[in-house]
């Protein structure tokens, strides 16, 4: 796989997830193929069946693959925690964005907490990666 883009959201059913992130990259998938990226992997620190019952809920199982990083492992080792403790939601991830080319990362959107901007929306790396497409 050649072009990866991988977004990372504070967990399943918050506010934001459910009703604008996750959303906008279901409905422009087919904007991201378009543009050359053959995967595109959704990673929120929960467990896999509270992960896969979100995704059913909207219907990105069949165009997003889902990873669970339930101990925030992976999370961790990306320097992407959010620590949501006060609020009663443990370790979570921060939101953010990256593109991923020949299994490096090119491009990485932090938005440095659990807020929603429009830097790990999907609009951010689809300019990314037409900006990309120009320069080549």
């Amino acid at each position: 796989v050649s072009t990866q883009s991988t977004w990372g959201f504070p967990g399943a059913f918050t506010p934001s997830c459910t009703a604008i992130h996750l959303p906008e990259y279901i409905k422009q998938r087919a904007d991201l193929k378009e543009k050359g990226v053959e995967k595109v992997f959704a990673l929120a620190v929960n467990d896999p069946f509270v992960l896969t019952e979100f995704a059913k809920r909207l219907g990105g199982k069949e165009s997003i693959i889902f990873l669970a990083d339930g101990s925030a492992d992976f999370t961790k080792k990306i320097d992407m925690v959010s620590d949501l403790s006060e609020a009663g939601l443990g370790i979570r991830s921060k939101r953010f964005s990256m593109i991923i080319e020949q299994n490096n990362v090119t491009e990485i959107n932090d938005e440095q907490g659990p807020g929603l901007s429009d830097l790990s929306r999907v609009n951010t790396i689809l300019l990314q990666l037409q900006k990309k497409k120009k320069e080549a």
